[in-house]
């Protein structure tokens, strides 16, 4: 996600609206009636006391009921949010949020924040904030850019176990005006799903047919083996859920990629059999966030192949085609997935095959765990000096190296 949302921390106002967007708190379900609405700060992007500006907007409306309009310039420094908190909500149990948006002349100028969206957010028992997988304090919707009619937004949210309290929000934090209208927190039904257990897999998928007996021995095989090599256990069984295609997939989870893990030990795909994500389940059982480079560097590395051709064979490929994206473009996770998967990904494989065939599992491990989601190019640095006696640019050198020499590893690991 683009949403660089700062965590809703200071609240500024205080003021409850018990009328402000009526229509926008008429919910589908009764669990989310009658919601209170109040303003805060969402985002300071710097020095004044310029707030933008929120109000109902009767001119503008979509079914006859007033909106709320969010506004600001290139002078706006502190950007108001409208949230609400919704009732009732169960932890594990995912929702459709949405709501209907209008802007006009909505764009990004100097060092605001890319936002106009609506979000949801989370917290614990103790007031804090639960982040989002990908390390954000906030799950929303794209921003809707420019000027458009009215235009349904929506996000399939997974409320998390330990959450306690759930918000909801109209976010702008950019230039220009937005309208916000019907925004709701429905939850969505259960798949109704064949189940089998065969040990270390439960099995769960709604079309015809069953895990076929020799890709679920596989499937347990490679588990054992990869526990054994990373020397790391999964405590409870894989929960392996799929999907006949990706907008079915996208339409129970959000996600409409061919496959994501969520939580500890769940798996989301389109595959009877997927060992990137049972790599990803592992690592998960590690401490510390681990940067894209190499998490997915892992699971590709593992995996015994990219589309089909060890890894540095694809590396290869790809050289004879143009020049590699240097690792420095690759440290943090942001950067990392703004690069199209097809480069990214088989490189990101190549050079944690390096490493670990290299340098062993220990120091790769204590690299793993001790990398924020995010790190600058010093932190990374200081850390690959640390470990390995060598910074990025070495290692780097060294792996292309062995690249271009044809002397790497090609075969699957065990």
């Amino acid at each position: 996600m683009t949403n660089r949302l700062v965590a809703l921390t200071a609240f500024v106002f205080s003021l409850l609206l018990s009328n402000l967007l009526a229509s926008a708190t008429q919910q589908s379900d009764a669990e989310n009636a009658a919601p209170s609405w109040r303003f805060e700060i969402g985002a300071i992007n710097g020095d004044g006391e310029t707030t933008s500006e929120a109000k109902n907007d009767d001119a503008v409306t979509r079914n006859g009921t007033p909106s709320l309009r969010l506004s600001g310039d290139s002078s706006t420094v502190r950007w108001l949010s409208a949230t609400r908190t919704v009732k009732d909500v169960r932890p594990g149990k995912r929702y459709r949020l949405a709501a209907w948006i209008a802007t006009r002349n909505v764009r990004q100028e100097g060092r605001q924040y890319f936002n106009c969206n609506i979000y949801a957010q989370f917290k614990n028992q103790e007031g804090e904030v639960i982040r989002s997988a990908n390390g954000l304090p906030v799950i929303g919707t794209r921003p809707l850019l420019g000027t458009n009619n009215w235009t349904r937004v929506e996000a399939t949210v997974r409320v998390p176990p330990e959450t306690s309290t759930a918000l909801v929000g109209c976010f702008l934090s950019c230039s220009g005006t937005a309208w916000f209208d019907d925004v709701t927190f429905t939850p969505l039904p259960v798949p109704d799903w064949k189940t089998e257990d065969t040990g270390r897999y439960i099995y769960h998928w709604e079309h015809e047919g069953t895990p076929p007996r020799i890709i679920v021995s596989a499937n347990e095989t490679f588990l054992e083996d990869l526990e054994l090599l990373l020397d790391t256990h999964l405590p409870e069984p894989v929960q392996y859920f799929l999907y006949e295609d990706n907008a079915r997939k996208g339409e129970v989870t959000g996600n409409a990629g061919n496959a994501h893990v969520e939580e500890s030990h769940e798996i989301h795909t389109l595959f009877w059999t997927d060992r990137h994500e049972v790599v990803h389940l592992l690592t998960r059982q590690w401490p510390g966030e681990g940067t894209a480079l190499l998490g997915e560097g892992l699971a590709v590395h593992l995996s015994g192949s990219w589309q089909a051709e060890p890894v540095d064979v694809a590396v290869r490929n790809i050289q004879s085609e143009g020049p590699l994206i240097p690792l420095s473009e690759l440290i943090s996770t942001t950067s990392f997935r703004a690069h199209e998967d097809q480069l990214s990904y088989p490189q990101a494989g190549s050079f944690v095959q390096f490493l670990f065939e290299t340098y062993g599992l220990a120091a790769f491990r204590q690299l793993y765990t001790t990398t924020p989601l995010n790190p600058d190019a010093p932190t990374f640095d200081k850390l690959l000096e640390h470990i390995y006696k060598k910074n990025l640019a070495q290692l780097e050198a060294q792996w292309l190296e062995t690249i271009e020499a044809g002397t790497a590893k090609d075969s699957s690991p065990p």
